[in-house]
């Protein structure tokens, strides 16, 4: 087959796949009841109550694309297209967003996908905020993010690392232990 056929069939099947497969492998949470046993499993195993979900961006390696100019280019210094995902404590995928351009901070990818717009209008349907252990105040439940994402009520990221109190120390060491997941969930991906 020539290449041009290729190239031309292999976006329609790539196409036909992700529709055929994407909520047999893929599924993100639709009640308060699911989002209640991921933030479960994310207490007990990473000690972070009323975290949902531990959200990044990886760079997937790509070829230059023909008259691209330098949209792909990345921070890294390489051609990339961005990977940014979501996913809970046993490392497995609620929702990916494929196809961000190297040159886009995560933030930026994050700030444009439907995920954002469904945690801002509360589509995603989160359990009710409720106390976390030892307290009575209502905390709304979250995502974990890095320093890339804006502090937001349903976006839970480290303080800065300047004059931090014990407590906050803390928190920031619980939040990168919840962050590892999808860390760990890259590099299952990239082992494959």
């Amino acid at each position: 087959m020539a290449k041009n056929t290729i190239a031309c069939l292999l976006p329609e099947v790539c196409k036909g796949i992700c529709e055929e497969f994407k909520d047999v492998v893929i599924t993100c949470p639709t009640t308060p009841d699911e989002w209640s046993l991921i933030a479960g499993e994310f207490k007990n195993r990473w000690n972070v109550p009323h975290a949902c979900g531990a959200l990044d961006g990886k760079h997937v390696a790509i070829r230059c694309p023909p008259n691209s100019g330098s949209i792909y280019h990345n921070y890294k210094h390489f051609f990339s297209v961005v990977l940014l995902a979501l996913a809970d404590a046993d490392y497995k995928f609620l929702w990916i967003d494929c196809g961000g351009l190297g040159s886009m901070s995560d933030a930026q990818i994050f700030k444009e996908s439907e995920l954002k717009q469904c945690l801002e209008d509360g589509t995603i349907r989160f359990p009710a905020p409720d106390p976390l252990p030892q307290d009575n105040e209502p905390m709304p439940y979250f995502i974990l993010g890095d320093d890339a994402f804006g502090l937001r009520t349903y976006l839970m990221k480290p303080y800065s690392q300047r004059g931090l109190t014990r407590e906050h120390l803390v928190t920031n060491y619980r939040i990168s232990r919840g962050r590892r997941v999808i860390e760990n969930a890259f590099g299952n991906l990239v082992q494959r």
